[in-house]
């Protein structure tokens, strides 16, 4: 293995190591795909040490429940910044005396509407890239988490909003919003590690094909019956109540045993992602570049600014 191979296994190994701290589960690290040096240049920065600027984190010393609220208003719109913020902080919480995580929303009426578009349009390959690797790093790190995971979705998501919801261990909803994912009602292809998070949540993997294939779009209500989420909440209040409890139920677990145990559950899912991580880049860069996508892009945000005038 040459030096480059070696240093691209770092960040995988790092990954299945963090997972339960046990070096001996570090297999996954060889089946990292080399990224091209703009995208993993722009893909860290995102990770850097710079302050917040899109997220609060608040610690609770007494339970070591962590609450981690999105507030890149309007929208929560995941670019390649905000979604870097959002791995550091799980990343930097798995260093604590922490049990478990609840993602939430600073806005009252969406949990996050997906990836930022506007980075999409008109983007330098480079800048495409850098934005597709922070996606997929953020959801490796936030499906594949030592922590107790909780999305308590306190508004409409679509999309990547949906991605990080499903990423989750368990899900909350507020009534009246809506959860799917769209893309291919946009032009986008599923990537195949989302589709694997997909089905592993859903009772059916036909109902997951037919959901993610048309681009189906739940309501609160459906979504409980769908199972695509674990229970409603009247308020954000009664929401964050049923989210610690969901939390402390495992308060008489070893967390190291749970932890393992869900990374056996999770691995093939990461491992499938590590060997394909390349092509789907590569999908996901030719789809952006044709002239009609972009044509798409251009003509989709028009009509968003004509919404807001």
């Amino acid at each position: 293995m040459n030096n480059k191979q070696c240093k691209e296994c770092v960040i995988s190994q790092t990954m299945a190591t963090r997972i339960i701290h046990l070096p001996k589960y570090s297999r996954l690290s060889c089946l990292v795909k080399p990224l091209t040096i703009s995208a993993r240049t722009f893909a860290t920065a995102t990770a850097s040490t710079n302050p917040p600027q899109f997220t609060t984190l608040s610690v609770d010393d007494r339970t070591g429940i962590a609450t981690l609220t999105l507030n890149r208003p309007p929208a929560n719109a995941l670019n390649a910044l905000f979604m870097g913020e959002i791995q550091r902080s799980i990343t930097d919480l798995e260093k604590e005396n922490c049990r478990g995580l609840i993602l939430t929303s600073s806005s009252e009426r969406i949990f996050s509407a997906g990836l930022d578009l506007k980075e999409c349009y008109k983007a330098e390959v480079a800048s495409l890239e850098g934005l597709w690797c922070a996606l997929q790093n953020l959801w490796r790190t936030l499906f594949s988490t030592p922590l107790i995971t909780v999305a308590l979705i306190n508004g409409h998501a679509i999309a990547g909003g949906c991605m990080l919801a499903v990423s989750s261990e368990y899900r909350i909803m507020l009534p009246s919003f809506k959860i799917g994912v769209n893309e291919t009602m946009v032009g986008l292809a599923v990537p195949s590690w989302l589709m694997d998070t997909y089905i592993n949540i859903m009772p059916s993997r036909r109902i997951a094909e037919w959901d993610l294939t048309s681009s189906r779009i739940y309501s609160s209500e459906s979504a409980l019956k769908a199972g695509l989420v674990d229970e409603l909440a009247s308020s954000k209040e009664e929401a964050l109540q049923k989210s610690a409890a969901f939390i402390d139920s495992f308060s008489k677990r070893t967390l190291m045993a749970r932890a393992i145990t869900k990374q056996q559950f999770r691995a093939e899912i990461l491992r499938n992602f590590e060997q394909n991580r390349q092509h789907d880049l590569d999908i996901y860069l030719s789809t952006m570049q044709k002239p009609s996508m972009q044509e798409f892009l251009g003509e989709y945000l028009q009509s968003l600014d004509a919404k807001k005038k």
